[in-house]
C-alpha cells in the first residue's frame, strides 16, 4: 500500500491537495520559492514526490537535503519527482518518467517503493489521462534513468495499493557493486554466505554474530539480505 504521512509542516488537509513548503537553505533562490509536495510512504520508506517542473533552475541534490531532513524539512528518505512522457505512435500504457535523490542528496537509481508511490502522485495530481470508461488507467510504465518498470494499480480503497514489476534480481557483485574491504571466504549454501564475513563488509563482530547468513542482490539498486536466527 502507498499512504500518505502528514506533518505539522503540512498545510491543507483536504484529500487530494498538494501541500506547499518553503525549505530552509543557505541558497536564497530555494529559500524564498514555495515547493509543492506531496509525502507518500510505501512500507514506511517515505519520499517527498514533487512535479519536475518544480526542480528548474534548482540544484535537486541540495532540494533533496533540504526537504528530506526530519528536523528541519519536510521528512522523508529522499525526493522523487515525477513528469509524464508523451505517448508515441505505438499506443500502449501511460508512461512516466521519475528521477529520485538519497537524503544527502546523492542520485539513487530505483526503489520499488518510491514508483508505487510515482504512480499514485501521478494518479491524484492528473498526471496521466483517463482511459475509456475507467477513471484512471490501470497500467502504467515508469521510466528511471535506463530502465523500464511495469506497474499495475490492484486497488484505490480503501488502501491505494500498486504492483511493480521490478524484473530478476542481480547477485552479481561487480552489477551491485559490492566492494569487500578483505576477501570472502567461500559461500556456505549457494549465494549465501557465513555471519563471520559480514565483517569484512564492515559489520562489528557484535552485530555479525545476530544472523546466520547472508548476500548481496541488487533490483536496481543494492541489497544486503540477512538471514535471522530462530531467536
Amino acid at each position: 500500500p502507498v499512504r500518505r504521512r502528514s506533518r505539522a509542516r503540512r498545510r491543507g488537509s483536504m484529500p487530494g491537495m498538494a501541500t506547499h513548503a518553503t525549505m530552509p537553505t543557505r541558497r536564497p533562490a530555494l529559500a524564498s520559492r514555495p515547493l509543492a509536495f506531496r509525502r507518500l510512504h510505501g512500507l514506511g520508506n517515505d519520499y517527498v514526490f514533487v512535479d519536475d517542473h518544480e526542480l528548474r533552475g534548482l540544484d535537486p541534490g541540495e532540494v533533496a537535503r533540504a526537504v528530506a531532513d526530519r528536523h528541519r524539512g519536510i521528512g522523508g528518505d529522499g525526493l522523487i519527482s515525477v513528469a509524464p512522457v508523451e505517448p508515441d505512435a505505438r499506443g500502449g500504457p501511460a508512461r512516466l518518467r521519475m528521477r529520485m535523490w538519497n537524503a544527502d542528496g546523492s542520485p539513487s537509481g530505483m526503489c520499488g517503493n518510491g514508483v508505487r508511490g510515482v504512480v499514485r502522485y501521478a494518479v491524484e495530481e492528473g498526471l496521466v489521462e483517463a482511459s475509456g470508461d475507467r477513471a484512471m488507467p490501470r497500467e502504467m510504465i515508469v521510466e528511471i534513468g535506463d530502465r523500464e518498470v511495469r506497474c499495475r494499480i490492484v486497488a484505490i480503497e480503501p488502501v491505494f495499493r500498486v504492483a511493480v514489476d521490478m524484473g530478476r534480481a542481480s547477485f552479481d557483485w561487480e552489477s551491485v557493486p559490492c566492494r569487500p574491504v578483505r576477501p570472502i571466504r567461500e559461500s556456505v549454501a549457494g549465494r549465501l554466505h557465513g555471519p563471520g564475513d559480514l565483517e569484512a563488509l564492515g559489520v562489528g563482530t557484535e552485530a555479525a554474530g545476530r544472523w546466520r547468513g547472508w548476500g548481496i542482490a541488487s533490483m536496481g539498486n543494492p541489497h544486503l539480505v540477512l538471514m535471522a536466527t530462530e531467536d
